[in-house]
């Protein structure tokens, strides 16, 4: 007497993890790898927005620098030289009234560089969140083991 083909003595036997509902071993790596892709994809999608948000930081930035710059060239180079004309008769000469000037316009000069390290500073780095969420994975994995 045959036993039929998908009982116990013929053709392919049962998987034993389909009769207990587990996945397989193959199953488990596959999801795993998914699972790991998801997370790296996550991670450079991340990085990728943190860095054009940081590099528009520091255009913005270097655009404000660039325009107080044009702006005070223009402006103080015309105040400048009325100061100047103005102030020979306290100074005593011309040459000491141009230096005063030349005093005030590094001060100013000073002054605007001092803002713009001020913005950059307030970035807090480049990355500073993908860099915080890879030293939270880190801790992760120490703790995981």
């Amino acid at each position: 007497m045959t036993e039929p083909a998908d009982g116990p003595g013929g053709g392919a036997a049962p998987d034993a993890d389909v009769a207990t509902g587990s996945p397989s071993l193959i199953e488990l790596i596959l999801t795993i790898l998914k699972s790991l892709g998801a997370l790296l994809s996550g991670k450079l999608l991340l990085a990728e927005r943190e860095v054009s948000q940081d590099i528009g930081t520091l255009v913005r930035a270097a655009g404000l620098v660039v325009g107080v710059v044009v702006l005070v060239i223009l402006a103080l180079g015309l105040a400048g030289a009325g100061l100047a004309m103005l102030l020979v008769p306290w100074v005593g000469s011309p040459g000491g009234a141009l230096l005063l000037v030349a005093g005030i316009y590094l001060l100013g000069g000073l002054l605007t560089l001092a803002i713009a390290w001020n913005r950059i500073r307030k970035m807090g780095g480049l990355l500073s969140e993908s860099r915080a969420d890879l030293k939270r994975d880190a801790e992760w994995l120490k703790n995981l083991s």
